[in-house]
């Protein structure tokens, strides 16, 4: 892919997720494309914002920049920000940034040799040597340029990287699309029939590819799904959200939230509202 199809792609003016020091804008780049989303977080030289880190199953390489007193990039490295299956805070260092692409698990083993299963619950930023052979214009960019530039330059990167391979249409990978384009509410069992495999079958590839089972990655489509449709009002509609992204009622997803997050959907609510308003303070 060339470099003006890589950056038209994520050329989106507003993003799509802005909570706090993060910002992010999801890519349509296809379902065998290896990547769905950049993301940025940039913190505060002197009291930098933790993130709250919702449950979720995708890793993403990124860019870290550290600057020193005087504002000069003193570390620059190439890390993983793997996948978490439990909400957690993540306390970034002062003038810390992260410059990231978030990979699809099913098929960042294959593509860029990072699995999933492997960085689940590690510490949110791990450095890595994976993808710095494939990723060398990234890191010359990183030494001066801007994070739009950085985003761009290792989108770029990994798409160049990334060529098309042999399992990108077998049936785990196909699953894990299906799962996300429906936000987990498509049960496994009819994406088994769709895809016309035992569930069991598919369950074990599915495992074996994502490092979870399919229901656990569903489960945190929906969390994330929820939340995010939570941040668009002060008082939310909690009953009608449980409705819209797919569980029997509300005191199920209260249940799935207090499983994987320890907390109810409203503490979850009022802590990732309390990031927007203090980003909004301090921007005015």
């Amino acid at each position: 892919m060339t470099q003006t199809h890589a950056c038209s792609a994520s050329a989106q003016t507003e993003p799509v997720q802005q909570l706090g020091d993060y910002h992010a804008w999801t890519l349509d780049l296809g379902p065998s494309a290896p990547v769905d989303m950049i993301w940025v977080s940039k913190a505060r030289k002197a009291s930098p914002l933790p993130h709250l880190l919702m449950p979720h199953g995708e890793p993403s390489i990124a860019v870290r920049r550290r600057r020193d007193r005087c504002g000069a990039f003193d570390e620059i490295d190439l890390v993983v920000c793997g996948p978490v299956d439990r909400a957690q805070w993540y306390s970034p260092d002062p003038a810390e940034e992260l410059i990231a692409v978030r990979l699809k698990p099913e098929i960042s083993v294959a593509a860029f040799g990072i699995h999933a299963g492997d960085f689940l619950n590690a510490d949110p930023v791990t450095r890595t040597t994976a993808a710095k052979p494939f990723c060398q214009q990234t890191m010359r960019i990183a030494e001066t340029g801007g994070r739009i530039e950085i985003a761009h330059a290792l989108l770029n990167d990994l798409i160049s990287h990334h060529r098309e391979i042999a399992n990108h249409g077998a049936a785990e990978t196909a699953a894990a699309f299906m799962l996300r384009e429906s936000k987990g509410r498509i049960p496994i069992h009819t994406i088994a029939k769709k895809l016309e495999i035992s569930e069991r079958h598919l369950r074990r590839r599915f495992q074996d590819a994502m490092g979870m089972s399919p229901k656990a990655y569903g489960r945190q489509l929906r969390i994330a799904a929820a939340a995010i449709r939570a941040d668009e009002s002060a008082s939310p509609d909690w009953a009608t959200i449980a409705y819209e992204v797919g569980y029997f009622d509300q005191a199920h997803m209260i249940t799935d939230f207090r499983s994987l997050c320890g907390q109810t959907p409203v503490k979850i609510h009022h802590a990732r509202q309390a990031l927007a308003c203090n980003e909004l303070r301090l921007a005015g």
